[in-house]
């Protein structure tokens, strides 16, 4: 991903050594689930750049922190595919439901790019607040590309300390999916 999809997700401008690189997980193409465990408490926020696929179909993946699966997660979106929008919002979720578009679909291996912000994760006096934005080109005819914009709230004081990338329906991200977690510097 650019350093230019991460100021625009982030909505400012910082400073080219602002983003630390914390850990880069791949897929397995036999798991629904990649994990980071151990996320030290020392940035202000993360970003999970995600360049990510599923094998077979294309569809959405979300997050859960703590491993805390409590219905206290709320979600929206936005999403747009060239011909049709819709929005939705959700709550009383386990996960963050929208947070990612992965690839898949009519489209042998086609791979989506997410750009996911968790705000002041570190905090025990607020809940945490993730926007995402995410999308698809496949530039071929059978789909023109996809994006969703999404938010989520995780209804919890807790530090986050491990972060699971889940796969909706369980289907596994493909071998080619990459997921790297930055530390945004305060």
């Amino acid at each position: 991903m650019s350093p230019i999809l991460g100021i625009i997700a982030s909505s400012k401008l910082v400073a080219s050594g602002s983003f630390e690189s914390i850990a880069t997980v791949n897929g397995t193409g036999s798991s629904d689930t990649v994990t980071f465990s151990s996320i030290p408490g020392t940035y202000k926020h993360l970003q999970i750049r995600a360049y990510c696929g599923r094998v077979g179909v294309a569809s959405l993946g979300s997050l859960r922190f703590n491993n805390d699966s409590s219905a206290i997660y709320t979600a929206h979106r936005l999403y747009a595919d060239g011909f049709s929008v819709a929005a939705s919002g959700l709550t009383g979720r386990t996960n963050t439901t929208y947070s990612i578009f992965a690839g898949g679909s009519a489209v042998p291996n086609a791979l989506s790019g997410s750009i996911i912000d968790i705000i002041d994760y570190a905090s025990t006096t607020k809940n945490k607040t993730v926007r995402s934005f995410s999308g698809l080109d496949t530039n071929n005819g059978l789909e023109s590309g996809s994006l969703y914009l999404s938010s989520a709230l995780y209804e919890s004081t807790n530090a986050i300390t491990s972060i699971q990338v889940i796969s909706q329906s369980s289907i596994s991200w493909s071998s080619t999916s990459v997921f790297s977690l930055y530390g945004i510097k305060g």
